[in-house]
């Protein structure tokens, strides 16, 4: 009687962990998530094609401007021109980086507008954080309903750069060298 004493405590303390566990591993009201697998949606629903034309535009504007200031580096002295050559050309591929990021950014965002407004229309959540889909345990994926969606959407890249090429030489040959012969509007 004795030892039933000392571990009577101890089985009422089981009995309430067991109750109070019993009903963590059901689904209760479990909301399912739409999932989609961007790199699908992007090839499948044009958008990519849309962001290659968008940047091969920004490729033949800098080719352009690169040219014209080739044009010009013969009027310079040896000392400054490949100071300005090598400031052009960061110029350039920086200018090009920007649109690379711009255009993949803004094909993510319709993608993601597309899967929020089937999500909705579902009776699905949809989580996102910037271009990465949270998705959980039960997911639906909607992928495909998304592509069909987008078939038509046209993505707003905006304007390509402005860029323009200055000779130095007057009052403008105080500038630094780090400036190039082209320059951003």
């Amino acid at each position: 009687m004795r030892k039933l004493k000392y571990i009577m405590p101890d089985i009422f303390l089981v009995l309430f962990f067991v109750l109070l566990l019993n009903g963590c591993d059901t689904d209760g009201n479990k909301q399912k998530v739409g999932y989609i697998d961007m790199k699908v949606l992007l090839a499948g629903s044009g958008l990519v094609r849309q962001e290659e034309i968008y940047l091969e535009q920004v490729k033949n504007l800098l080719k352009n401007k690169d040219k014209q200031a080739k044009e010009l580096y013969g009027k310079l002295d040896a000392t400054k021109l490949s100071i300005y050559r090598e400031t052009d050309q960061m110029l350039l591929c920086e200018q090009l980086q920007l649109a690379r990021q711009s255009a993949r950014n803004v094909i993510i965002k319709e993608a993601i507008q597309a899967a929020k407004k089937i999500s909705e229309n579902k009776g699905l959540q949809f989580k996102n954080y910037g271009s990465l889909v949270l998705t959980s345990e039960e997911y639906v994926d909607i992928t495909e309903e998304v592509i069909e969606e987008l078939k038509g959407t046209t993505a707003n890249f905006g304007a390509l750069p402005m860029l323009f090429i200055r000779l130095p030489g007057g009052k403008e040959e105080s500038q630094s060298l780090t400036t190039g012969l082209i320059g951003i509007i």
